[in-house]
């Protein structure tokens, strides 16, 4: 209900499970390491030390009438590590021991700290509820816009054309939303979440079962390790679907040893 801000007909895979995740399923497990995509994130993060933070997504019912706020599904934490200045300047940052504040923008606006590969199962048409992007809105400080104050330019910024099997590289500060499902079919998007290098150091939610993460290729594997469960245990919460948030916390608090 969270990220779907409680609108009909717009679910949330994340929220299907009391993890907070879908780890523990090898389908979304599968979308971790891809050919096409590990070579993208590598360049983004400047490495491929970059970390699996979990995987969800989202999708939409027909009959899904309302245009979702607009949103970001992260701030940035402004961690200038010296991990992050030093692939600022491989992207050729000028950066001094101690940058200036307009620096320091500059690092912000193009070293992302959160990219998420949402996974389009079907085409995206302007009637099917494409996703809308706001450009540029990555490095804005100030909240979005209510939807009745959103210009017509950012309600018609969506992502139609795009074909069933593409994957959408998104920088999760940027503010985004759902449009309306005019059409007959679900619109679903489901993601992978992954964490730039430097950001190691924050926290991880152990949502992959050891089986899961044995199966993967190395690359994933390293990626995946702040989140993989010891042998024998079962990620805490995951799979555990109930309609009360109570009740889904008190599956995620639960022991998982089996």
């Amino acid at each position: 209900m969270t990220e779907t801000q409680r609108l009909p007909h717009r679910y949330s895979y994340g929220t299907s499970s009391a993890s907070r995740h879908l780890m523990h399923d090898p389908v979304w497990a599968s979308m971790i390491d891809l050919p096409t995509t590990t070579p993208i994130l590598t360049e983004i993060f400047g490495s491929a030390a970059y970390l699996v933070r979990g995987g969800g997504g989202d999708l939409c019912l027909p009959g899904a009438v309302e245009y979702q706020h607009l949103h970001s599904d992260q701030q940035d934490p402004l961690e200038l590590s010296p991990e992050r200045l030093a692939h600022a300047r491989r992207i050729g940052i000028e950066v001094h021991d101690e940058p200036d504040l307009a620096t320091q923008r500059l690092i912000v606006e193009r070293t992302a700290p959160f990219v998420t590969i949402n996974f389009l199962m079907s085409e995206v048409t302007w009637e099917n509820g494409p996703i809308r992007q706001i450009p540029g809105s990555h490095a804005v400080q100030s909240p979005p816009p209510a939807p009745v104050d959103e210009p017509e330019w950012m309600r018609l910024s969506t992502l139609v054309g795009a074909p069933a099997g593409a994957g959408v590289f998104r920088d999760i500060r940027a503010w985004h939303g759902g449009t309306p499902n005019l059409s007959r079919e679900i619109r679903a998007m489901p993601n992978i979440e992954y964490v730039a290098p430097w950001m190691q150091r924050r926290p991880f939610i152990r949502s992959m079962p050891h089986a899961i993460w044995t199966t993967l290729s190395a690359h994933a594997q390293r990626a995946c390790r702040n989140i993989v469960c010891s042998p024998g245990e079962w990620p805490r919460g995951a799979g555990v679907m109930h309609p009360l948030s109570s009740a889904r916390t008190a599956a995620a608090s639960q022991d998982g040893r089996r």
